[in-house]
């Protein structure tokens, strides 16, 4: 609503009408209240919106190494057994020397990697394939490594 207010000048000869057209104060309050409670409305949700894309993200890049692995041993002519990622300390006795995968594999900070049962990679690039359980802080990923090159395809 438009509040308009006419002055008129009278002068000798003419008269002059002069209308200021604006909003009242009490308009211009009902709009800042409006938007102010969508901001509050929507600002959490597009934080949580960026948590997610950003999670997404970061676990398809870890699917993403995790198919590369065959690749990598091949390249590298090397056999390694993967089991838990980045290593736990019962994983790693004080007389096993440094784990071979440490340089394959750059998780992420936060996720974690675990296997249902040891996954054998073989220096000619094949893989006897498993189950891994992608962690990252309270979420769990699902995910299958379908030999013998081992690509990674999530299950849920």
């Amino acid at each position: 609503m438009l509040c308009a207010t006419q002055f008129v000048i009278h002068s000798t000869r003419k008269s002059f009408h002069l209308t200021f057209k604006g909003f009242t104060l009490i308009e211009l309050l009902v709009v800042l209240l409006i938007f102010s409670l969508l901001a509050g409305l929507v600002v959490p949700r597009l934080s949580k919106m960026y948590a997610s894309w950003q999670m997404t993200l970061e676990r398809d890049e870890v699917l993403t190494q995790l198919s590369s692995l065959n690749y990598r041993a091949f390249q590298q002519r090397i056999d390694f057994t993967l089991t838990n990622y980045p290593p736990q300390s019962e994983d790693k006795p004080e007389n096993k020397p440094t784990d071979v995968i440490a340089p394959l594999l750059e998780l992420p900070a936060g996720w974690q990697i675990n296997t249902k049962q040891p996954i054998i990679f073989r220096a000619n690039g094949a893989c006897g394939g498993g189950i891994v359980y992608l962690k990252y802080s309270e979420y769990t990923f699902t995910a299958q490594l379908e030999p013998p090159f081992c690509r990674a395809k999530l299950l849920n």
